[in-house]
């Protein structure tokens, strides 16, 4: 087999939730807000109920089955719910998905390693040598 150099790439994409930003952390950030506008007291059966639910929910969004606003108020609703609210009106559902997804921005930190990590690359729009 010949000896041919691997040519640079073109091109290098990084998937930011869990590789370069810690969005576990950040998704705790938002459950909790939402946990305490609903007075929900148990973090992780809050947290094993969430992520269950995000799988269910999400993966019927992917396969069509939900809009994305459906999915978020299941999620939501099924917060809810355990939380000892039976009955919670869509609106309130995208209220609080909104107070979620505020949280989850303002938890956004980039793991230790990222700017290590992407520092030996070339910005947008720039050569390397």
């Amino acid at each position: 087999m010949p000896n041919i150099p691997a040519a640079a790439p073109t091109a290098i994409c990084f998937d930011l939730d869990d590789t370069l930003i810690d969005d576990n952390a950040a998704s705790s950030t938002g459950l909790r807000a939402v946990m305490d506008r609903l007075g929900h007291p148990d973090f992780a059966a809050a947290r094993s109920l969430w992520d269950v639910q995000t799988e269910i929910s999400f993966g019927a969004y992917l396969r069509g089955g939900l809009s994305l606003e459906q999915q978020r108020r299941e999620r939501v609703r099924a917060l809810a719910v355990q939380a000892g609210h039976a009955d919670i009106a869509d609106q309130h559902c995208d209220e609080l998905y909104r107070l979620y997804l505020d949280a989850h921005r303002s938890g956004w930190h980039v793991f230790p390693d990222t700017v290590p990590a992407l520092t030996p690359w070339p910005r947008p729009g720039t050569a390397s040598r």
